[in-house]
């Protein structure tokens, strides 16, 4: 490891004492967790960085797990089609998030350079990308007194400081340097190293931002603690600092935060909720996102600013390509915009459309994980292959229009639905899950083709999956996997059972709704599907997932406590009744689908790589229940 103001390479993490990590990161992050970094660091140091932070989390109590796994986890540059393509050589990246920021950037630009202010922090993030194997990236300290970046004029393509209340050290003690005069001479240091036509993107939290008034109200304090940590800092203040500084273009956007994670980035001038809108508050939040109360209100920003003249950017390059194609076809001479941009895990999902129109017409899905790129291509062939059957729920599918590649990324096109989805509980989630039902029923009853359970049918449906089990969960699960599946096939061996057109991930919030009239207008996200499933399973995760929604509860206790002793509600178990009768559902076989709604589960729906070693035990814990449940 350089010594502080040097450069250094991707080199193994040096050996080093982390008494006062705690304490120096209490001045560097005004984060609640700051007293528990101590143990963490030491962790890591003695470890490695996945070891030890499993080794850590496993001892850290459950409300502040879940902290640091989301900072660890999460991606945290999905902003990132915001940025020309082509000036992504050499990044600078002030890296405050345990080098979540640096290891997503890694993989875009040719060589990556981190900087801290801490050089003990900086050293937990150069033993992060060590162990992933990143070899593109150098780690500079820098000196949060002199603020000066060791580097030569116009060297770097970019800057990217993903969110500023959560980078600078003097912000809550050591007062020798005033906030203002310090972020002066750090931005004035970037405009020196930037290239002539180099970038900064700066991600700014709103002290002004609605979610700050709702947590005010009901008195509870911001999971980071962020909110205070530049009480003095405004988005309006950078942007004038910036331009004072000699950046030429600032272009502010209104960022949506989900618990302190980016969800959302709005484009279009008036934000339309494509999720939840029966509720009161989805129609205020409307309002709040919308200019011109947006650009005063919303929950954050980002801040794009240029040396030079801006660029064309990601977007409007995939826009010109997918004219191009003919897959964007223009009704009038309005120009096509994106209109949503929607962060999720994995992946990006724009809404395009003609810049006049309320909603999009189409939607392109951005892959930002080789597995995601996997699903998503067994998603268009299900679409294809659902409009070809006739059944009734092909008319209320997404068209599959192509996939291709934008400056190697590749994209998935289809048809935007009308509708809304529902993730929140409220006086008319039974009604539209009943509809929502009836569909699942109409269709498998539509789809529904009796086998006899042979060798055949038992190694795809039921093997296969468990195999996926043992792949996920490790060999420690292997005996009670293999216990599992000797006494299904005793169960299910030489019973009749329907074999249907699965959906793989049916859950209330893949259902679009009418907003005035209630009514199922479409079913997405096909990519778990299957064209021979087992039966039961989709139902069974509409019934979880509103538990989940309703009444917080985990899956994994969720199916211990209810779907294992088949123990519903009224609702549920009227819902549940109707579905296997008019599927035709032998009884003997019943017991076993339910077994089989949490393999398929683990299976097809659990990223292992997601997860960390305490919560893959828990998945274990509930599969050797199911092994006693089934000996007993």
């Amino acid at each position: 490891m350089s010594s502080p103001g040097e450069n250094s390479g991707s080199q193994p993490f040096a050996s080093c004492s982390y008494s006062h990590v705690a304490a120096n990161c209490a001045s560097e992050r005004s984060w609640s967790l700051y007293e528990e970094l101590q143990e963490f660091a030491r962790s890591v140091d003695m470890q490695g960085w996945k070891a030890g932070a499993q080794d850590f989390l496993q001892k850290t109590p459950a409300n502040s797990r879940w902290e640091f796994y989301r900072t660890m986890s999460f991606d945290h540059a999905g902003w990132r089609f915001l940025l020309e393509p082509d000036s992504l050589d050499r990044i600078l990246c002030l890296d405050t998030l345990y080098g979540s920021t640096a290891l997503e950037l890694s993989s875009l630009c040719c060589q990556l350079s981190v900087i801290q202010f801490n050089a003990h922090f900086l050293q937990v993030i150069q033993q992060r990308l060590h162990d992933m194997g990143v070899t593109n990236t150098d780690y500079t300290h820098i000196s949060p007194h002199s603020v000066s970046l060791p580097f030569p004029d116009h060297s770097f393509d970019g800057f990217i400081l993903y969110d500023l209340g959560m980078a600078l050290p003097w912000q809550t003690v050591d007062k020798t340097t005033p906030a203002p005069t310090a972020l002066r001479k750090l931005f004035t240091e970037v405009h020196r190293i930037l290239k002539r036509d180099g970038f900064l993107y700066v991600g700014v939290r709103n002290r002004y931002g609605y979610t700050r008034w709702r947590k005010a109200l009901t008195r509870k304090r911001s999971s980071t603690g962020a909110a205070s940590a530049m009480p003095w800092v405004s988005w309006r203040q950078i942007r004038r600092l910036v331009r004072q500084i000699g950046f030429q273009t600032v272009q502010p956007y209104r960022l949506v935060l989900n618990d302190d994670q980016l969800v959302e980035i709005v484009l279009d001038r008036r934000y339309r909720s494509v999720k939840n809108r029966f509720a009161s508050k989805e129609a205020v939040k409307e309002i709040l996102l919308s200019e011109p109360l947006g650009s005063w209100v919303a929950p954050a920003y980002g801040l794009l600013a240029f040396k030079g003249k801006s660029r064309a950017n990601f977007l409007d390059r995939l826009i010109i390509d997918l004219e191009q194609r003919g897959i964007l076809s223009a009704r009038t001479q309005e120009p096509f915009v994106v209109k949503r941009y929607q962060i999720l895990s994995g992946k990006v999902i724009l809404s395009i459309g003609q810049a006049c129109a309320p909603y999009g017409d189409k939607i392109v899905v951005l892959p930002l994980e080789a597995s995601v790129v996997a699903r998503r291509r067994h998603e268009a062939t299900m679409l294809q292959a659902l409009a070809r059957t006739g059944v009734q729920l092909a008319s209320m599918i997404p068209t599959f229009h192509g996939e291709g590649c934008v400056h190697r990324q590749q994209y998935f096109v289809q048809s935007e639905l009308p509708g809304v989805s529902v993730d929140v509980d409220g006086l008319w989630l039974p009604e539209v899950t009943q509809r929502a039902a009836q569909v699942l029923r109409t269709f498998h009853i539509e789809t529904a083709q009796f086998h006899i359970v042979d060798n055949t049918v038992f190694t795809k449906l039921f093997s296969h999956p468990l195999q996926c089990v043992i792949d996920k969960l490790g060999p420690a699960i292997k005996d009670s996997v293999e216990t599992v599946e000797t006494v299904l096939r005793e169960q299910v061996w030489g019973k009749w059972m329907p074999i249907v057109w699965t959906h793989g991930d049916y859950k209330i919030e893949n259902v679009l709704i009418d907003r005035h009239t209630r009514a199922i207008q479409g079913v997405i996200d096909w990519d778990l599907s299957q064209s021979e499933g087992l039966p039961l399973l989709d139902l069974l995760y509409l019934i979880t997932y509103n538990r989940v929604i309703c009444e917080g509860k985990v899956i994994a206790d969720f199916f211990l406590d209810h779907i294992l002793p088949k123990r519903f509600s009224p609702f549920e178990e009227s819902i549940y009744h109707i579905y296997i009768r008019d599927i035709g559902i032998n009884n003997a076989v019943i017991d076993a689908l339910h077994i089989m709604f949490w393999i398929h589960h683990v299976a097809y729906r659990v990223e292992s790589s997601q997860f960390l070693e305490h919560m893959l035990e828990k998945m274990r814990v509930v599969t050797r229940t199911i092994e006693r449940h089934l000996s007993g």
